[in-house]
């Protein structure tokens, strides 16, 4: 069951052809190492743990969410059912955990690896945190773009945060350094986010998967911007959307009317693009020029 949901093999065991796959903390930590210098099998170890708990974590996602496809294929949950799939998020947890702890087989430090270990389980307490607030905002409709930005910096700044982190914890020590390099994963992980609420939107009227996340009553940036900036009547509108017990495809088409008519996507994008700058700033502010 781990296997199908890395990708290698089908629900029947059978090895598949290699496919695009959506890996993003494991590159973004290599391309930090590399940048500093650090040890490549360090690096690649650090890598490989938070590529396989990024997956733990949309393991457990999808059965949260009630999401029956990701990637253009079955969810694990869907597959072989929700407490299947709560044993293969936690399994794959453990073999990240696995991952960093051969870091002991290198020449890395126990006073680093150490260190390593408690940025890892503060990122996940952190990310645990996110997701509490995200799936608390489904049934609110006073959430605010600050308590937005919380949300999207625990639930997913955390885990960019220890990757970019994690790859200059090999090479530094110093705390002011750490903080930059773990900020610049931050800022970029609030920017993802924030794009990846945009990637719903815009799929929001097709036929893709994507609307699973709109009937859920996500919280997204742009309807988030919408509940606060918008007047009176705009509020009174997404309010009587959102309050249903349950919403249908004709509410989503709704709430994309109201986005447009209150500028929220383009809006949207524009925070994104302040988010990526100031995580480059942070760069800037180690020496590592844009």
């Amino acid at each position: 069951m781990m296997k199908y949901q890395l990708g290698w093999i089908d629900p029947h065991g059978n090895l598949v052809s290699p496919r695009k796959h959506s890996f993003l903390l494991g590159p973004l930590c290599m391309m930090t190492g590399e940048i500093l210098g650090s040890n490549t099998i360090q690096t690649a170890l650090i890598a490989a743990s938070l590529e396989l708990i990024y997956n733990f974590t949309k393991v457990h996602e999808d059965v949260q969410e009630g999401i029956p496809r990701f990637d253009d294929r079955d969810s694990v949950w869907w597959v072989w059912g929700p407490g299947q799939a709560i044993n293969v998020g936690d399994g794959l947890y453990a073999l990240g955990k696995s991952s960093l702890l051969q870091l002991s087989n290198t020449k890395l430090s126990p006073h680093r690896l150490l260190k390593l270990l408690e940025l890892f389980d503060e990122s996940c307490m952190e990310m645990c945190e996110g997701y509490y607030l995200d799936l608390t905002y489904q049934e609110r409709i006073d959430v605010s773009i600050t308590s937005y930005l919380k949300m999207a910096s625990s639930k997913t700044g955390s885990l960019f945060a220890c990757s970019t982190g994690a790859g200059a914890l090999t090479h530094f020590e110093d705390q002011i350094t750490l903080k930059s390099f773990g900020e610049f994963g931050r800022k970029l992980g609030i920017a993802y986010q924030i794009r990846k609420d945009l990637a719903v939107l815009d799929n929001g009227t097709s036929k893709s998967n994507q609307n699973d996340r709109l009937l859920n009553k996500k919280k997204l940036y742009p309807i988030v911007h919408a509940l606060e900036q918008g007047d009176l009547p705009t509020k009174r509108e997404l309010g009587n959307i959102f309050f249903k017990r349950v919403l249908d495809k004709g509410d989503v088409s709704k709430i994309l009317v109201i986005l447009e008519k209150e500028n929220s996507l383009e809006l949207a994008q524009i925070a994104a693009s302040e988010y990526e700058r100031q995580a480059m700033d942070h760069l800037s502010a180690v020496g590592l020029q844009r």
